[in-house]
């Protein structure tokens, strides 16, 4: 009996009864992170049915779990595509809130019913916030798991690893029910990260999370174990394959697929009774390959202990050497130091490259001088064709290999041009950007048919918060299977998130790209590409810069960082020699500046498929520029596609590039305005010698098993054109040209092909082909036809066929969008479209205005007939079509002048245009009046209202207010003519507009209402008065104030003011004073104002006797006593 399992994704169930709530995002912005904030349960409901998978859920009244259905799954925390073993797959459920604060939903269950099935197991995610789990068949405890793990590995439930649990085997014939319950309890590791959030979010985050429910007729056997390096350290996120084709996870070639968790721990269910290959691997750090034999329903402990001898630390994927034929290159490896055997090649899908290699150990011979290891040299030799290699080395222990790692070029030393970008975002499983990681693909496939020396991505090119198997399953296969082109990354803060501890972001990047911060030098040419999340490498990359400004051959410096002025140590020089430019991203905008002294360029973002060419131009002395770094000789960057499938430049091969036919062309089409004149077309022929037309052979070289030739062509990439480019076998089959570009066109045309030796053969829409000498043949095309040819000499070598298709289009747009013919009574709008290139429009009679695919639209607020047309590229025009619209809208009523103020009486004349006009003033009786007109007299404040009528109805009444303002400004603060022997201020002020002041008779001068002060320092007649904008004047005001300085107390007066005081005045500025009796007891204090000094004769209710009082008056040059007699 062929065994047989079913494997169940968990789903939670959904009522009528009640209401979803959503998942809620929170930003947090400092990284952009979202994290979903699930409800939290508080009361129970049981939902269970046969053969169906029910969720026991405990939720708050009117709540429900939200069923976000995203491809066919459950989505939680966050939205991921299904079917990867290192995060919930499709139709997962979780047992339990996201209570940070609230904490565990206790008791929550999932429950499936099932029959006549042998065995059954359950998929956990094991992740950062895990808790335990129960597993009850048939209400009886089979297991307790728990699925919490280091959040070294990640936050939270977005992802970690898939852990099967074998629940039972040998279950009976009938009915059973297996139970998950969640517990509400954890053993959470001591940590610093995510699963420790106190600070951040008031607790520790809390979730079971339930992959899948699996069943089969058979004795489920169980594999599990622990991954451990030499030291005895967990090697965390393994990738672990096994032969065996079951489980919901499984790879192309049909192995089951699973990670280690953080402490190293795996295990695999559901396997039948049999012998299988059990793999491990993680980057260079473990690359295990074992059998395991399992038994019918049993468990197999398999402990691994791996000890690296090829860890290649330099060169790597995203950290590669750029290395000249005849030079050497130098590879880094992290082995024991007794290792011995070493051998290394570079290769790729079709050659390898044996290399003599010295290799020497040393305390410091890697990780830029700072960590033990071997250094390992070899001189690359001259006929190394000129490709991007992979760089394998093996010694007595194992071998390893760093794909794409290595560009041979014949020299650095001349011209060439650069790729930059940033932000990228990659990753599928978020849904906020799910397809980027095919955006980038595109874009990659655009990059190799440029053909840059290199690529530089200055961070964030993953959008995951650093998940290590993203970059395995997703990001570096993407680098690896796609492209030619040398790429250098640099870390961003989205590959380095809050959510991880530095440690663990570090050495996930070592395991990725070796050196966080690094420099690779080529030639003339030194690239630093610096991680600004590491605060530790801006020392290094700082005494490597300064290095390098010492070194007279480093004739161009390229700094490449996610961005220079934030984080933890972005960093850009300060002295000179400045780097040729400094490239950077994070902004997602393009920017360029100058400001401190050399180029710094911000390119915008990748996930907008944004990048920048950026050329260094060498001169005959050796003089280094860099020359242009925009689009079409501008600033920004180029957009080089509008979707992954909408590119702008296009590589397409006329027959099957693998390697079975002897001739082959590449057709590059060029959308952008922009000239690539080192692009590339890779030719995969049959072993031969060949020679090529539109291009230069740079490099043509055999492959291993002697089947085919790999031939490199450099094209000339014209800007906004289709550049073409042949190789076919020296001295062998005949070469056919003279057959244009496919195109569309409405007009007849002949092509003229030519054939250079023996024959060329012809057909149009798969007709029998005709046969032509080196003499030519002319055909004619007049419809749309696909012309198919080829060559064949005397010796049978046929050069393949070639086609064109040539597409006749006499057809011409269609304008849409004009209503017919009417008669309205309300301006309105038509909005013109057109299916395609260009409709024209215009209004009774006038130009024709250009519209395109956008639309267009007119209003139409007055009779007038509306004309249109159609005109495509071509030239195919439609028939001008017209429409008339009778506009018959309320007559309109003119003349009234807007509101103003005014102090003139003034008229105003008023107008319609049709039939009736209506106006009254102040809210009185309206009067009608007719096109003849009528006038209104305005000669006090006056509201004036009016309106027009007629038979199509009545217009919108208007009102004017007009204010009359005959009252002159008011100016003030001039005291009343007097005497004074002192200086004082006069201080002016108008209420409204100016007032006008004169001194002496002189010219008036104007001040505003801020008013004005005037200093009275000698005898003056002063003037004033006010006048408003309108004119209004108020009366001139005067005043005298007579002002005689005194030095001396000489001419002392006194004089009364009221009966109530005694003004001693003719006195010295600052003169002071006193009151005393004949007897000499002091009677008062004499108090200055402004014309002397006074003495108040009543004090404290008491008036001064009558009598002869003595004043003693001081000033700084004297004193004098004069007499006053006081009598009533």
């Amino acid at each position: 009996m062929e065994k047989s399992d079913t494997i169940l994704s968990v789903m939670s169930c959904a009522e009528n009864t009640r209401t979803k709530a959503a998942p809620s995002f929170t930003a947090i912005l400092m990284f952009i992170m979202f994290i979903c904030v699930l409800p939290v349960f508080s009361a129970m409901t049981i939902i269970e049915s046969d053969d169906t998978a029910k969720v026991i859920q405990v939720e708050p009244a009117g709540t429900k779990w939200a069923d976000k259905w995203i491809e066919g799954g459950y989505q939680y925390p966050m939205s991921f595509v299904k079917d990867k073993p290192f995060m919930a797959s499709g139709g997962s459920a979780l047992s339990s809130g996201w209570g940070y604060t609230n904490g565990p939903g206790t008791g929550a269950e999932l429950r499936y019913t099932f029959s006549n099935q042998n065995s059954v197991s359950v998929g956990f995610l094991i992740h950062a916030q895990g808790q335990v789990a129960e597993i009850y068949v048939d209400d009886v405890l089979k297991a307790t798991v728990d699925t919490e793990a280091p959040s070294a590995i990640d936050y939270g439930g977005l992802s970690g690893a898939m852990r099967e649990v074998c629940a039972a085997t040998g279950l009976s014939s009938g009915v059973h029910t297996v139970r998950i319950r969640n517990t509400g309890t954890h053993n959470y590791t001591a940590s610093t990260n995510w699963d420790n959030n106190t600070t951040m979010y008031g607790g520790r985050g809390t979730q079971l999370v339930v992959d899948f429910i699996r069943t089969g007729d058979y004795a489920f056997g169980t594999v599990k174990g622990t991954i451990l390096d030499g030291s005895g350290t967990p090697i965390r996120n393994a990738r672990i394959t096994l032969n065996s084709g079951v489980g919901p996870f499984i790879d192309g070639s049909g192995k089951t697929v699973n990670y280690s968790d953080g402490k190293g721990y795996f295990q695999i269910s559901g396997l039948a009774a049999g012998t299988y290959t059990l793999t491990a691997k993680r980057g260079n750090l473990c690359n295990y390959s074992g059998t395991v034999v399992v038994t019918a329903g049993g468990t197999v402990t398999n402990n691994i202990t791996y000890i690296s001898t090829v860890n290649i630390t330099r060169p790597r994927l995203m950290a590669p050497a750029i290395v000249a034929r005849n030079t050497t290159l130098v590879v880094e490896v992290s082995a024991p130091s007794g290792t011995s055997g070493w051998s290394m090649t570079l290769n790729n899908n079709y050659k390898t490259i044996p290399l003599t290699v010295t290799a020497t150990y040393g305390a410091t011979k890697i990780w830029n001088g700072t960590r033990p290891g071997w250094q390992l040299t070899a001189t690359i030799p001259a006929s190394t064709p000129q490709e991007l290699w992979n760089v394998t080395v093996a010694n007595s222990g194992g071998s390893g290999t760093e794909y794409k790692s290595v560009k041979v070029v014949d020299t650095m030393d001349k011209s060439f041009y650069m790729i930059h970008m940033a932000d990228t975002h990659c990753d599928t499983r978020f849904v906020s950007n799910p397809n980027n990681d095919d955006k980038f693909i595109a874009m990659l496939e655009e990059i190799d048919i440029i053909n840059p020396t290199f690529l530089a991505i200055a961070g964030d090119y993953c959008q995951s918060p650093g998940i290590t198997q993203a970059y395995d399953e997703q990001m570096i296969p993407i680098f690896v299977t796609n492209g030619n082109v040398p790429c250098f990354i640099s870390r961003g803060n989205h590959e380095c998130p809050v959510s991880q501890s530095q440690v663990f972001n570090d050495w996930f990047w070592e395991t990725v790209i070796g050196q966080l911060t690094y420099s690779v030098k080529a030639g003339p040419v030194n690239i630093f590409c610096h991680d600004v999340m590491q605060n530790s490498s801006k020392a290094w990359l700082q005494s490597a810069y300064a290095a390098s400004q010492a070194d007279a051959t480093d004739k161009v410096r390229i700094l490449i960082e996610h961005v220079p002025s934030s984080f933890n140590s972005g960093w850009a020089p300060t002295t000179a020699p400045y780097p040729s430019v400094l490239l950077y991203g994070h902004g997602h905008s393009d920017q360029y500046s100058t400001a401190s002294g050399y180029p710094q360029i911000e390119t915008a973002s990748g996930q907008n498929y944004r990048m920048r060419q950026l050329r260094f131009n060498r001169d005959g002395s050796g003089n280094w520029t860099l020359g242009s770094y925009g689009y079409n000789g501008g600033s920004g960057s180029m957009t080089t596609a509008s979707s992954p499938t909408a590119v702008s430049i296009k590589r397409t091969f006329a027959f099957a590039n693998n390697g079975t036919v002897s001739s082959n062309a590449a057709s590059i089409v060029n959308s952008l305005a922009e000239t690539f004149e080192n692009g590339c077309a890779r030719f995969i022929m049959p072993k031969g010698t060949y020679a090529a037309t539109g291009g230069t052979i740079v490099d043509a070289y055999d492959s291993d098993d002697g089947l085919k030739t790999i031939v490199v062509v450099t094209v000339n990439i014209a800007k906004s054109a289709t550049t073409s480019v042949t190789v076919c076998p020296v001295n062998g089959a005949p070469v056919i040209t003279g057959a244009l570009a496919s195109f569309t066109t409405n007009k007849s045309f002949t092509v003229t092909l030519d054939v250079d030796k023996n024959f060329g053969y012809w057909s149009t829409n798969g007709t029998s082909y005709s046969q032509f000498t080196t003499n030519g043949t002319s055909i004619l095309i007049d419809r749309t036809l696909t012309l198919s040819y080829y060559g064949l000499d005397t010796n049978a070598h046929n050069s393949g066929t070639n086609s064109r298709t040539y597409t006749f289009d006499t057809t011409a747009p269609t304008v849409t969008g004009a209503p017919a013919n009417f008669v309205t009574n309300a301006a309105f709008t038509v909005t013109l479209d057109v299916n395609e290139n260009y409709g024209w429009f215009s209004t009774n009679g006038s130009t024709f205005y250009q519209f395109t695919t956008s639309a267009t639209n007119i209003l139409i607020d007055r009779t007038l007939t509306l004309s249109f047309y159609g005109r495509d590229a071509l030239g195919n025009t439609s028939t001008t079509n017209m429409r008339t619209y009778t506009v018959d809208l309320p007559p309109v009523v003119s003349g009234a002048p807007a509101s103003c103020t005014t102090n003139k009486t003034f008229t105003i004349a008023l107008a319609v245009d049709d039939n009736y006009g209506y106006w009254s003033t102040n809210g009185t009786t309206f009067y009608q009046f007719t096109t003849a007109g009528t006038t209104v007299g305005i000669s006090r404040t006056t509201t004036l209202r009016y309106y027009g009528s007629n038979a199509v109805g009545v217009s919108a009444t208007n009102s004017r207010t007009y204010t009359f303002d005959t009252t002159a400004p008011s100016v003030s603060g001039a005291p009343a003519s007097f005497l004074t022997n002192r200086v004082f201020t006069v201080t002016l002020a108008v209420n409204e507009n100016y007032g006008y002041v004169s001194l002496n008779g002189g010219a008036y001068a104007r001040f505003g209402t801020a008013g004005t002060n005037i200093v009275i320092d000698k005898t003056t007649a002063l003037s004033w008065y006010g006048r408003d904008t309108l004119g209004n004047t108020s009366i001139t005001n005067a005043a005298v104030y007579t002002v005689t300085i005194i030095t001396v107390l000489d001419g002392v007066r006194y004089m009364k003011d009221g009966g109530s005081s005694i003004i001693l005045v003719n006195l010295p500025e600052n003169t002071t004073g006193a009151v005393y009796s004949v007897s000499g007891r002091r009677v008062a204090e004499l108090t200055p104002n402004d014309r002397g000094l006074v003495w108040d004769l009543s004090s404290n209710g008491r008036k001064a006797s009558p009598g002869v009082y003595l004043c003693k008056l001081s000033t700084q040059s004297e004193i004098k006593v004069v007499k006053v007699m006081v009598q009533y």
